[in-house]
């Protein structure tokens, strides 16, 4: 199977991404996960570098958007007991989130 720390940071892998949480071929938390990455990259890169080297600023927003909705949703979803006995593979945000920021990025 594919990493998905492999693949590269763009806008159209974001979209990829998040039909493929749709369609349940990834979990929320996979897709989550790569939001953060996507983040954490961007501005690692700003730190070192004065080029912008992301290729649509909507991209950076909804990746931003997914990694801090899904951490509120966590958090204002679960207790803290459950949060640390949970499978967060099986946690779902609600779908029409995800229909949000795929059209966000058309």
């Amino acid at each position: 199977m594919f990493k998905l720390d492999n693949l590269d940071r763009t806008v159209e892998n974001l979209k990829s991404l998040i039909l493929d949480t749709i369609n349940n071929q990834i979990s929320h938390k996979e897709l989550a996960d790569w939001c953060y990455e996507y983040c954490d990259d961007y501005w690692c890169s700003m730190e070192t570098s004065e080029e912008d080297n992301y290729d649509n600023d909507k991209g950076l927003d909804v990746a931003m958007e997914i990694d801090t909705q899904w951490e509120l949703f966590l958090t204002n979803t679960y207790s803290t007991s459950e949060l640390q006995e949970m499978d967060f593979s099986n946690v779902k945000m609600p779908e029409e989130w995800l229909h949000n920021w795929l059209h966000k990025l058309v």
